[in-house]
């Protein structure tokens, strides 16, 4: 069961990627992340009105989901939108899932989960990736798209700050009302910024597709496993096991997209692979005695 779960993760977050691609070419970045909050918001609060027969009243639920809200949907899709019309699918899913290792550091300091010894290798390596892959492009006046793998960056560090503030607070909350409202929340913010942005849409089949994938399936399907996940494992494990997910992006952008990754970004991929895999390997249980 958990088995297919995460393959479910795998397929939808790594064609998100390049269904982001294809949706940006009819609207900018801040107003495609928008309709995707909104729709997926909408679409997840009808279905638990109509699972539940009631709209949460409780504090907790609102307060968590606001807070999702900011980092995991506003920031983070308007981050990674953003970063993806400067680089590539591959390269965004690459630095976007650097999120175990900065996972793995804020369990570490907010909720007290161990860092072995395998662990801080595990992270050492991890950034290490990230400097093979950006390394050389972190000059402003000579690489133009220096600022695609800062938010890539920066949405990784979003979407890694919700994961451990929900792993802190699970056990208050409904899990389909807070993914739901997490959406609903969102989008406030991301409107205000999409208004600001002056959008000029281009209604299209392509445009019209994308959005309901991302915010159905990527926003909605993908985030309920996520949370349901996250409640059955520790945040650095459950973080660590969709490593995959930039495997997916990256095939999924060379077969629909025609994208190369280059030596170097091969190699940090590599890297943050290999460290991703120390950080989130889980403990033998230790042998009962006699």
């Amino acid at each position: 069961m958990l088995a297919l779960l995460f393959l479910c993760l795998y397929l939808i977050w790594g064609a998100t990627y390049v269904v982001v691609k294809v949706g940006l070419e009819y609207a900018p970045p801040l107003t495609f992340a928008a309709l995707r909050a909104a729709v997926g918001g909408l679409a997840l609060s009808a279905y638990a009105l109509a699972a539940s027969g009631r709209f949460p009243r409780d504090a907790a639920t609102h307060r968590v989901a606001a807070f999702l809200g900011v980092v995991n949907v506003a920031g983070f899709l308007a981050l990674l939108n953003l970063g993806l019309t400067r680089v590539s699918a591959g390269e965004s899913s690459i630095l976007t899932y650097t999120q175990p290792l900065l996972v793995a550091l804020l369990a570490w300091a907010w909720l007290g989960e161990s860092l072995s010894a395998r662990s801080v290798v595990g992270l050492l390596l991890g950034f290490a990736g990230v400097v093979a892959v950006v390394g050389d492009k972190v000059r402003v006046a000579e690489h133009p798209s220096w600022l695609g793998y800062a938010y890539a960056l920066g949405g990784a560090l979003a979407w890694g700050l919700g994961t451990v503030y929900f792993r802190a607070r699970q056990a208050r909350v409904d899990l389909v009302w807070t993914t739901a409202l997490q959406s609903v929340y969102g989008a406030a913010p991301l409107a205000v910024l999409a208004v600001l942005e002056r959008p000029t849409l281009v209604p299209s089949f392509d445009l019209a597709w994308t959005v309901a994938f991302n915010g159905l399936l990527s926003s909605g399907v993908a985030y309920l496993i996520w949370f349901y996940l996250l409640r059955r494992r520790t945040a650095a494990e459950v973080t660590g096991y969709v490593f995959m997910v930039p495997f997916f992006a990256v095939l999924f952008g060379a077969l629909a997209l025609g994208e190369r990754l280059g030596p170097t970004s091969l190699l940090g991929a590599a890297l943050i692979l290999g460290g991703i895999y120390l950080v989130s390997r889980r403990r033998p249980a230790p042998e009962k005695p006699g």
